[in-house]
């Protein structure tokens, strides 16, 4: 028998807000993302907490624009930051 109980906990009202938002953008409700943490948490034994820094997908597709450049040579070569910095400036 599957029995749910309620909980309460304390949190910044911005923080809810922003993520419900989300979560109803990714087709859940708020208690389904918690749940799923909580679930995750207890089978896992893990509580994974990160500060590091992400790539968002606009530089992560420039990165990947700059690769397919360096690929393929198209990418102009400097003999120094003074040209490299020239050459931007007339772009």
């Amino acid at each position: 028998m599957n029995t749910k109980t309620m909980m309460n906990i304390k949190i910044d009202k911005d923080l809810k807000s922003k993520a419900a938002k989300l979560a109803d953008d990714m087709g859940f409700n708020l208690s389904s993302v918690i749940s799923g943490m909580l679930r995750n948490f207890v089978i896992t034994r893990e509580l994974s907490i990160t500060t590091a820094p992400r790539m968002t997908p606009y530089l992560e597709g420039v990165i990947r624009e700059v690769m397919k450049e360096k690929k393929n040579e198209q990418s102009p070569k400097f003999k120094n930051s003074k040209d490299a910095i020239s050459w931007l400036d007339a772009q």
